[in-house]
């Protein structure tokens, strides 16, 4: 089953030190990009999470966002901390006989200044209950892009079985169509010529090898295999398949090509065309697969 790569899945918890809230948004590119948006405090358990992410997604931009709603009470300064940052600020005020006093209003505002960082007391535990969550948005994450994923290839396998269908029809019609053209262009050299003359061989042989260049017996056979790999990729294999599929595409855009130039009938050059725009509708389909 094809995966998209478009998704998204979050996942939240109330821990001691707050509400956390991680989110998963993934979008098509032709690589693997992961970008993290973590808080400062949490930067040390950047890499065990991006490692995470990698080892199930394999294409596309993938977005990390963590957000902490902190509660403040958890992350107070001890009593220590403020006696020395107070007996500190009281010396300056003394020095620059200031009168005003030193309120605990003032000390928390200089604490914003002095940018001190939470510090988990159990980074294990911390990057044990990071990974767990992670897990849970990474879940719905893949379940949603499974989803899309599944849309995708049904999309693509019934524009496949237009494809087969309108192939047939060609490779019914070719033969036909290349006597018509031989015997044609017999008759046109024919009627330059003088009556009951005998026709040369090596015309013959001419007339023949020119009604062959409109042959599409390769074609038609190279397309017939391109398209049952792509359906064997479409149910076997797993991972990342967006390339394979992307480059039977245009080899099966290659031979469509070709039908098309080599057809003299109005009737295959049309089921060529319409051919060849199931293979476009295809092709955007798959820059969405991963």
């Amino acid at each position: 089953m094809l995966k998209s790569m478009t998704g998204f899945g979050s996942s939240e918890s109330v821990t001691d030190w707050g509400k956390v809230v991680l989110e998963i948004q993934t979008i098509n590119r032709r690589h693997l990009e992961v970008h993290m948006q973590l808080p400062k405090e949490f930067s040390s358990f950047e890499l065990s999470l991006r490692k995470l992410l990698e080892e199930v997604l394999y294409r596309g931009q993938v977005t990390f966002r963590m957000r902490v709603n902190w509660d403040e009470k958890k992350r107070l300064p001890s009593l220590a901390f403020l006696q020395k940052l107070k007996l500190s600020w009281d010396a300056l005020a003394k020095g620059l006989k200031l009168s005003e006093e030193v309120t605990l209003s003032f000390l928390m505002d200089r604490m914003k200044e002095l940018n001190i960082d939470w510090e988990p007391k159990d980074p294990k535990k911390v990057a044990e209950f990071l990974q767990e969550l992670t897990k849970k948005a990474l879940k719905k994450t893949l379940e949603m892009r499974k989803k899309e994923g599944s849309f995708l290839q049904k999309d693509i396998e019934l524009r496949l079985k237009n494809i087969e269908k309108r192939l047939k029809e060609i490779k019914k019609k070719a033969p036909l169509e290349i006597a018509k053209d031989k015997k044609k262009l017999e008759e046109k050299i024919a009627s330059f010529l003088p009556k009951n003359s005998a026709v040369d061989t090596h015309l013959i042989r001419e007339v023949a090898s020119f009604a062959e260049k409109g042959d599409i017996t390769e074609e038609i056979v190279r397309f017939f295999s391109h398209i049952k790999q792509f359906q064997v990729i479409l149910q076997k294999e797993k991972g990342a398949v967006g390339r394979k599929l992307d480059f039977l595409v245009q080899e099966m855009m290659r031979e469509a090509n070709t039908v098309c130039a080599k057809s003299s009938s109005p009737s295959m050059i049309a089921s060529a065309v319409e051919i060849k725009a199931d293979l476009e509708r295809i092709k955007e389909q798959i820059q969405n697969v991963e």
